[in-house]
């Protein structure tokens, strides 16, 4: 990957444009009602327009390195990431994360398998965002590889509430979003998110309805319903609730 990113660096050196810079600083609370999940991330990016301009949106391109950290009671995640945009409406990144999941899980048989268990997960995907009038929608793929510090049972991630094999297994997730601005700060969108690991072929989905407000140029709160089901849990119904706060705005779309 290191090489790959030299060679972008420097292919975007050779277009000869003014490239723009800024940091950017982003919080986020996420929350899952079934199966419980909660987790806080902070991160800190550095965005670099190296055509057109950020504030005539969508035609611009750009390159951001990020580091973030996640953290709640029992959890700690440590990661970076580089997202590379030749227009701001598609794009692919690649990034590592170092995870310490220290706790057992209320919802889950932690006496049968691992909850408590440290893993790197490398992963890659791209992202497109179209819209016309006050509809959008986005679709993000990704794929990911969960390799585990320690390989003596079969561990559990609360995330996608699947079972991962002891030495590891590899993910694809695929987050599809349909919506459509209803005045104001209001929006309203369907959320689709489905996980399947590639060998074993266990699979989560997630299936929701979702209300966001803008409260101020900077904050955003969201609220969605719907049904979440995966090899360990039964289909049942599921709450979401996300709350981001810009506290430095990004190149990014979002």
């Amino acid at each position: 990957m290191g090489k790959s990113v030299i060679i972008l660096l420097l292919l975007i050196l050779n277009m000869n444009l003014q490239v723009l810079a800024g940091a950017d600083l982003t919080f986020d609370v996420v929350s899952r009602s079934y199966p419980l999940v909660a987790v806080t991330k902070t991160t800190l990016g550095y965005g670099m327009v190296f055509w057109g301009d950020a504030n005539q949106k969508p035609w611009y391109g750009y390159l951001r390195p990020s580091v973030s950290v996640s953290a709640i009671p029992g959890f700690a995640a440590l990661g970076g990431q580089l997202e590379f945009f030749p227009v701001s409406i598609l794009g692919v990144r690649a990034g590592k994360e170092y995870a310490d999941l220290n706790a057992k899980h209320p919802k889950f048989d932690c006496d049968t398998y691992k909850c408590a268990q440290r893993f790197t997960r490398e992963y890659y995907g791209a992202n497109l965002t179209l819209g016309a009038g006050p509809i959008f929608m986005n679709v993000d793929v990704q794929r990911e590889e969960l390799l585990p510090h320690s390989v003596d049972r079969d561990f559990i991630t609360p995330a996608y509430a699947l079972l991962i094999e002891a030495e590891g297994e590899k993910l694809d997730t695929t987050r599809a979003i349909l919506g459509t601005r209803l005045g104001g700060n209001w929006l309203m969108y369907g959320l689709s998110l489905m996980t399947e690991t590639t060998e074993s072929e266990k699979k989560s989905r997630l299936s929701t309805i979702n209300f966001s407000y803008r409260l101020t140029p900077q904050t955003t709160l969201s609220v969605g319903a719907g049904t979440f089901k995966s090899d360990l849990k039964s289909e049942e119904f599921s709450a979401l609730a996300t709350f981001k706060w810009k506290i430095s705005p990004s190149v990014g779309l979002f």
